[in-house]
């Protein structure tokens, strides 16, 4: 009786001690989609990278068919699958579109990630719409 008691206090400790953080994703991730490697980077600042082809886009200010824009990101780890949202904001007009996604840990330094292009958030993780994300930097 007395090492189920102490099983039941461990079981808690241990989901507390896997739970993932928004800092956790902090960094630059490559992945691969139809032989192409790119990357994001989720910046300190809330501010997102995403570098496809060799072609660098995000952040505070870059432009993007000759307008000035910012790429931010949000992200709630208190949910599962995790939220991820990127806002596209046009500076000159303010106009904002989000991408809604979801992520979900394979391992600390891998995730499974997913998008889906048409205003609404993905509900699970498929070979269409899903692509591996490993913590480069």
């Amino acid at each position: 009786m007395k090492y189920i008691f102490v099983i039941l206090l461990l079981i808690p400790l241990f989901s507390i001690a896997q739970k993932m953080e928004h800092t956790d994703f902090i960094g630059k991730w490559s992945g691969e989609d139809n032989g192409e490697i790119g990357f994001i980077t989720f910046a300190e600042d809330g501010f997102a990278f995403i570098e496809i082809g060799g072609q660098l886009m995000g952040g505070e200010q870059f432009t993007i068919k000759g307008e000035k824009a910012s790429l931010s990101y949000q992200i709630n780890t208190e949910v599962e699958p995790i939220t991820v949202d990127f806002v596209l904001k046009n500076l000159v007009t303010n106009e904002e579109r989000t991408l809604y996604c979801i992520a979900k840990y394979l391992e600390p330094n891998s995730i499974q990630f997913a998008i889906n292009f048409v205003d609404l958030r993905p509900e699970d993780f498929t070979d269409r719409n899903s692509i591996v994300l490993t913590k480069v930097e």
